[in-house]
This record gives C-alpha cells, structure tokens and sequence, in this order.
C-alpha cells in the first residue's frame, strides 16, 4: 500500500484485475470472430461471393481487434489512475504520465466503439437495400434512417469531443474535472446513447411492413421476425453503459470499459447472426432426414423385398414426397411456389431474403 489511508479499489476493479480486463477484451473478439468467419463461410460456400453487408461487418470485426489492442495498452495506465484513486500508488509526474497516457487512448477508443457500433448498422442496412429496390415507399424510408444514422454517427465524435472545455485541454489529464466538463459528459453520453437505440429501432422496423404482407406460412414469418428484429439484443447493453457512466463513470472507469466491450462484441456477434440461419436450418433438415430414411429403412425393409421392382420405385418416391411435405416446409420449392402467389411489390424481396439465407435451387 502506498500509505496508511489507502482504500480498496471500487468498482469492478476491486474483483476484476489488469489481466482480467485484457482477457475480456480478447474473448469477446475471438468469439466475435469466430461467428463472423462462420457467416462467411456460409455466404461464400453458398453464393460464391460476398455482398455489401459483409464488407461492412468485416470492418467492424478489423476495428474490433484494434480497440482490442488498445485497450490492452491502455490498461495500465486506467488501473494506476484508479489505484491512485485510491491512495495506492504516488502521484506526482508519473501520475501525469499515465494520465496523459490513458486519455490519449481514451479518446481513440471511444471513436473505435462507436464506428464499431454504426459498421454493424451499416451491415443490416446493406442487407435491407436488397429488399427495397423496386419499392418506393420503402426505399424512401431506407434513404432517411440511413441519413439519419450516418448524421448521428457524425454527431457522437462532434459530443465526444466537447465533454472537455474548452476541447483543446482533452488529451490534458486532469484538466476535464470542472463541472462544466461532467454536465458535458452527461449530455455527450445521452445523446449519444439515444440516437443509438433510436437508429437500432428504426433499423429493425424498416422491413416490419414488408414481413407483414409477405405471403408465407406462419413458422417462416415468426422466424423473418426474429431475424429482423435481433438488433434489440444490443438495446440493454447500450442502456446499462449508459447508467455506468452517468451515474459511476468517475469512481468505476473499469466497469464502463467491461461494459462498453461487452457492447461492442455482441454488436458484432448480432450482426453475424442473420446469415446463419441458411447453416442452422440445413443441418436440422439433414438430421431430420437421415433420422426419417432409418426409420423408413429399418420398419418397411420387409415388405420392400417382396413388392416388384416397380412398386419399390414408386413407393421410395411416395415417401420422399411425404418426407418434403413433413419434414420440409420451409424448402426453397415451397417458399418459391409461396412467393408467386404474393403481390408484384413482394416479389424483391422474397428473391434477396432467399439470396440472403443461402437458399439454392435443389439444396437443403
């Protein structure tokens, strides 16, 4: 202890060490990565290319790993600011030093978190383009939640920077400590936090007049649904960052830190999810038929034998129609048969949400 009135660190630091922090950042972007390289293996094994959305999830995964190694860095100035808090370690120069340190890449990862954040809206409004291009109406509104996000992406950096009065003194450690500086962060981080679930929002309900039309059966449409509607996932998360800051930013910087990666992270992973489902869905009919054909195989073995070669064929064909019709129902034969049925302002996009799935003509 640096002396006889030292306290214990509060705060997430108090159960959450150095190398605790680090190994937090670096889980959440293993486990983001390895859902992204699942997505990509579907679309490329599936449509032998990738689209728009990818590039713009990849990115997001690229500034992921980068905040990942800052935050590594960054994570022994945080804690000796912290324990100096709490009269563990001296002050003086060194902690000057570290202050300035652990500000200069305060403010670089808070502008990573963010773009982050707006590369995995960006990813879900590429993937929504698809299904608005012979429709007006919704390109319309596609065209304005996508101003209005890009222009409240453009407004976080603008906030961020003027939490610190005057902005020129930000990278000053202990210079934003007035009380001017504190109302400014509140405002910064509410605002912010705002336009972020509000931007999610409006992501998600971009395609709800569509799905609400779209003539398919009723499994299939609570599944699109849930697809669509994956983004209100990150909503708490962005909700309890934003109580950790406005009401413990200055006694828990380490909780802010965990929370704003735990953010990052699953907004990432979210972001993989909707292309998964083509994977998920293929390797539950696979079972589903290997299952059925042994059960067929082992219960009618018998009387195959002694029916004629013919009535083998046709009886085989009859149960793979059943099996289609059982076990089947959301098959891309269905689904296009479906889809003629439905209204001509449908037909876009029905043909990019089966792109999107990964659906082929004669695969499951």
């Amino acid at each position: 202890m640096f002396d006889e009135s030292a306290t214990e660190l509060q705060g997430a630091a108090r159960d959450l060490p150095p190398a605790g922090l680090i190994a937090v950042a670096w889980v959440g972007f293993v486990l983001a990565a390895s859902l992204v390289g699942l997505r990509l293996y579907v679309r490329i094994n599936e449509n032998r290319t990738l689209q728009s959305d990818d590039y713009c999830l990849i990115t997001a995964l690229v500034l992921l790993l980068v905040n990942a190694v800052l935050q590594t860095l960054q994570t022994q100035s945080l804690y000796y600011v912290v324990k100096n808090r709490a009269g563990q370690v001296p002050g003086g120069q060194q902690l000057v030093d570290q202050g300035n340190d652990y500000v200069r890449y305060q403010f670089t990862i808070i502008g990573l978190f963010w773009t982050v954040l707006w590369s995995v809206k960006a990813s879900f409004l590429a993937l929504y383009s698809r299904f608005f291009r012979s429709k007006p109406r919704y390109r319309r509104a596609w065209w304005c939640t996508v101003v209005f996000t890009a222009l409240a992406y453009v407004g976080c950096w603008i906030a961020s920077a003027w939490t610190c009065h005057p902005p020129s003194t930000y990278f000053q450690f202990g210079k934003c400590d007035k009380p001017v500086d504190d109302a400014g962060s509140v405002i910064a981080i509410s605002y912010s936090t705002a336009v972020d679930v509000l931007s999610d929002l409006l992501i998600i309900l971009l395609p709800s007049g569509l799905l609400r039309h779209l003539q398919v059966d009723k499994r299939h449409k609570v599944g699109l649904a849930g697809i669509f509607g994956i983004g209100l996932v990150r909503i708490p998360c962005a909700i309890i960052r934003w109580t950790q800051i406005v009401l413990s930013a200055r006694t828990d910087p380490v909780g802010l830190v965990v929370w704003s990666l735990a953010e990052s992270s699953i907004s990432v992973m979210v972001g993989s999810l909707p292309a998964l489902k083509a994977l998920f869905t293929r390797t539950v009919h696979r079972t589903v038929q290997r299952s059925y054909e042994g059960d067929v195989d082992r219960l009618s073995h018998q009387d195959y034998e002694l029916a004629s070669p013919q009535a083998r064929r046709t009886r085989l064909h009859g149960d793979a129609m059943l099996l289609e019709e059982q076990c089947w129902p959301e098959s891309q034969e269905r689904i296009t048969h479906e889809s003629l049925e439905i209204e001509d302002d449908n037909a876009a996009f029905s043909e990019a949400l089966q792109k999107n799935e990964g659906f082929e003509p004669g695969r499951r």
